[in-house]
């Protein structure tokens, strides 16, 4: 029988969550793009109610929207649907209607009218008539739809800008800013100069009124500040010697004025009487570098008492010197994860088995949220949806994090169709990138940056051309990137089944780490070359192995840690040939930072 296949997207998402100076702008981003995507998803269930199979949603799933929370499913730019044959045309335009009237709706939530916003949302649709009969020609169909989604998306249509006289935006500089701000905007931030669309997507990132988006110097300092809390849960005298500072920095705040509250540890972190402001108030202020005269004269005003600065410090020293075996690093990080080659995969379905993938998606989208979100990780989720995965995370548990959802998504896969449906057959896999970032580094630069490294993952090759299914750690210190690791998910020359974090993990040992490994790092680079001339042998390999097991003893370490560096170095994707170096200047950084 005849029937209507059709796309609806929305273009230039990446970019627009990049564009972002702070973590809730690229919160609100994301929010801001499911959203509207929600609600052309609702548009053409409403449409398509009393139509009878296999007419309605493909991607996203009629679950997902149910699970849908405050009006916003965790989907994609993307929705996929099938209508009666001719209607399809009428259908899209409604759905591009509903996410244009959803995204003019959020506009006016924050200037309290409408403003035009050019360029954004980017919508686009197609709809392709053909036979439905069987999976083969469903295929066929979909095949032909993902080809003139192309053809669609290659024919840029664009507003026309013509800003005048006027500021540039400073996340987006192709777009005019804004005259005036949104209404509710905090003192800070008022100075900005951001587009319409930017200022959108910030207010809808701050949508909650009780607690503000956690920052990077607020997640930064999460995992101290869980290790605080949880010591003086079970230490009468630790809880009560963090009482004073703890009280001390929450009233001086109140007397700069600054009332605001962030996002509070999860659910599992205990919180004594007396210390819930180390879960919701002082993130930031934990930090003696947060109490820098200059940075908090522009914010709160140039009459502000050095006196209560200075008050400040001396408590944010008292809290950091308060515990030996927690550290508060200046470094957080960017977990980013995507599936490789997923829609060559969805294409080679049929349509009840696209269907279940969907909810199989959805479902390990919601699974990944609440990992990542957990007391064990500490993250804060950008996005989770299965495909994709974004969130911040601190820099001790960021990596872990990293490891547990690829093993979450790869037992998700193997119970769906995915798990035939990657290429020869085989599983559908995913990439993952881990940036860490010093918390005054630009934000735009750290998310572009994270980006850029899971695109490396994917397309950087191995040994026998072996490519994606991989883990790129970035490390961007202060003054620029430091480090840089490209491994497959499972390197297969370590032959125990660990994955690559479990390896990097090895690299830097507890104890005397951030030494030991230091000196290792600089001792391999001396050698590469000499490393390198063994690695490209396999007959040489054991004179290889020998050789690290030598360096590695000189430094202090063990075989264990000789071994994991072998493999990684001769399963480094980064570089060409044998290298630990990569991996071994990522195991410098973790024991510095990551103990």
């Amino acid at each position: 029988m005849p029937i209507d296949l059709v796309f609806v997207s929305v273009g230039g998402v990446q970019r627009f969550v990049a564009e972002s100076r702070k973590t809730v702008d690229a919160a609100g981003a994301s929010s801001v793009v499911r959203y509207v995507m929600t609600q052309a998803a609702h548009a053409v269930q409403s449409a398509l109610a009393d139509r009878p199979w296999p007419c309605g949603l493909v991607f996203p799933t009629p679950g997902t929207l149910a699970r849908a929370a405050g009006g916003t499913a965790d989907v994609t730019n993307k929705l996929a649907f099938l209508a009666p044959a001719g209607t399809g045309p009428d259908l899209a335009r409604q759905a591009a209607e509903a996410a244009r009237s959803a995204w003019r709706g959020l506009v006016e939530r924050a200037f309290g009218a409408d403003r035009p916003t050019p360029g954004f949302p980017d919508l686009a649709w197609v709809s392709v008539t053909g036979s439905f009969g069987d999976d083969a020609e469903y295929r066929a169909l979909w095949r032909r739809a993902g080809a003139a989604m192309g053809e669609r998306r290659r024919a840029r249509v664009f507003d026309p800008v013509s800003p005048g006289p006027t500021a540039l935006c400073t996340q987006s500089p192709a777009l005019p800013a804004a005259a005036g701000v949104p209404r509710r905007t905090a003192r800070r931030d008022r100075t900005e100069k951001l587009s319409v669309a930017g200022w959108t997507k910030r207010h809808h990132g701050r949508a909650d009124d009780d607690a503000d988006f956690p920052s990077t110097t607020v997640v930064a300092s999460a995992a101290f500040r869980a290790a605080l809390l949880t010591r003086a849960a079970a230490d009468e005298e630790f809880r009560a010697r963090l009482s004073r500072p703890v009280g001390e920095l929450d009233e001086i705040l109140r007397q700069i004025g600054d009332g605001r509250r962030h996002r509070g540890l999860p659910p599992g972190i205990p919180i004594p009487d007396g210390l819930r402001a180390l879960s919701d108030r002082l993130g930031t202020a934990v930090s003696p570098d947060a109490w820098e005269p200059d940075a908090l004269r522009a914010e709160h005003g140039d009459d502000l008492d050095g006196g209560l600065i200075d008050r400040g410090h001396q408590q944010a020293r008292q809290l950091v010197s308060a515990v030996d075996d927690a550290r508060l690093t200046p470094y957080y990080a960017i977990v980013v994860q995507d599936l490789d080659r997923l829609g060559t995969a969805i294409s080679g379905l049929g349509l009840a088995d696209q269907r279940r993938a969907a909810e199989a998606l959805a479902e390990l989208g919601h699974a990944q949220r609440a990992l990542a979100d957990s007391a064990d990780h500490l993250g804060v989720s950008v996005y989770a949806g299965g495909d994709d995965f974004v969130a911040f995370a601190p820099a001790a548990r960021a990596l872990r994090l990293a490891k547990e959802l690829r093993l979450l998504t790869r037992d998700a896969i193997a119970g769906s169709p995915l798990a035939a449906a990657g290429p020869g057959g085989g599983t559908v896999t995913a990439s993952t990138a881990v940036l860490f970032s010093h918390m005054t580094r630009s934000l735009q630069e750290a998310i572009a940056a994270a980006q850029d490294a899971l695109h490396r993952a994917k397309k950087a090759e191995g040994r026998g051309g072996r490519n994606r299914n991989a883990l790129t750690v970035v490390v961007r210190r202060r003054g620029g990137e430091r480090a840089r690791t490209i491994l497959p998910w499972w390197p297969p020359e370590d032959g125990k089944g660990r994955t690559a974090a479990d390896l990097l993990d090895v690299v830097a040992p507890r104890g005397q780490a951030a030494t030991f490994s230091a000196r290792l790092a600089a001792r391999l680079e001396q050698d590469r070359m000499h490393l390198d001339e063994l690695g490209r042998t396999p007959e040489l390999w054991s004179l290889l192995r020998a050789e690290l097991d030598r360096l590695v003893a000189r430094q202090g370490g063990t075989a264990e840690v000789a071994d994991a560096l072998c493999a990684l170095g001769l399963d480094e994707r980064g570089t060409h040939g044998f290298n630990p170096v990569p991996a071994a200047l990522v195991g410098r950084f973790l024991a510095r930072e990551c103990r």
